[in-house]
């Protein structure tokens, strides 16, 4: 959002870090964060945080996954991951049923999908899973 740091109503002060995919941003010296490109068709980073070194809440933003965001992703104990479509691919967007499969092989204990095409929300659909 390009006017996010313009704002001065907000109340609280924002400090920008900036990050890459080669070395983790570490905070408070206790929580870590580990970033992956995905797929999009602006640059975009998944993002992996550690609280004292166990991989507790992966994100991936917006973008469908890439190699590199799977192994990052591998071992969360939460990863909210975009899935805008359910079998049609949209160009740097996940689909879900190609999303999941892709999942199924990684330890993750739990997976929570987020921007949704509209017309697949609160619909069931795990009979097609």
């Amino acid at each position: 959002y390009k006017t996010l740091l313009d704002s001065e109503n907000r109340g609280y002060e924002i400090k920008v870090s900036e990050v890459n995919t080669e070395e983790n941003f570490v905070f408070n010296s206790d929580i870590k964060f580990a970033f992956a490109e995905t797929n999009h068709s602006i640059r975009n980073l998944g993002v992996c945080i550690f609280i004292k070194e166990k991989k507790v809440l992966c994100y991936s933003g917006d973008g469908d996954v890439t190699s590199s965001a799977l192994r990052l992703y591998d071992g969360a104990s939460l990863l909210i991951h975009e899935a805008f479509g359910f079998e049609t691919k949209k160009e740097g967007h996940a689909e879900i049923i190609s999303l999941v499969n892709n999942l199924k092989s990684l330890n993750i204990e739990k997976i929570a999908l987020t921007h949704i095409k509209r017309e697949y929300r609160g619909k069931k659909i795990n009979n097609k899973l």
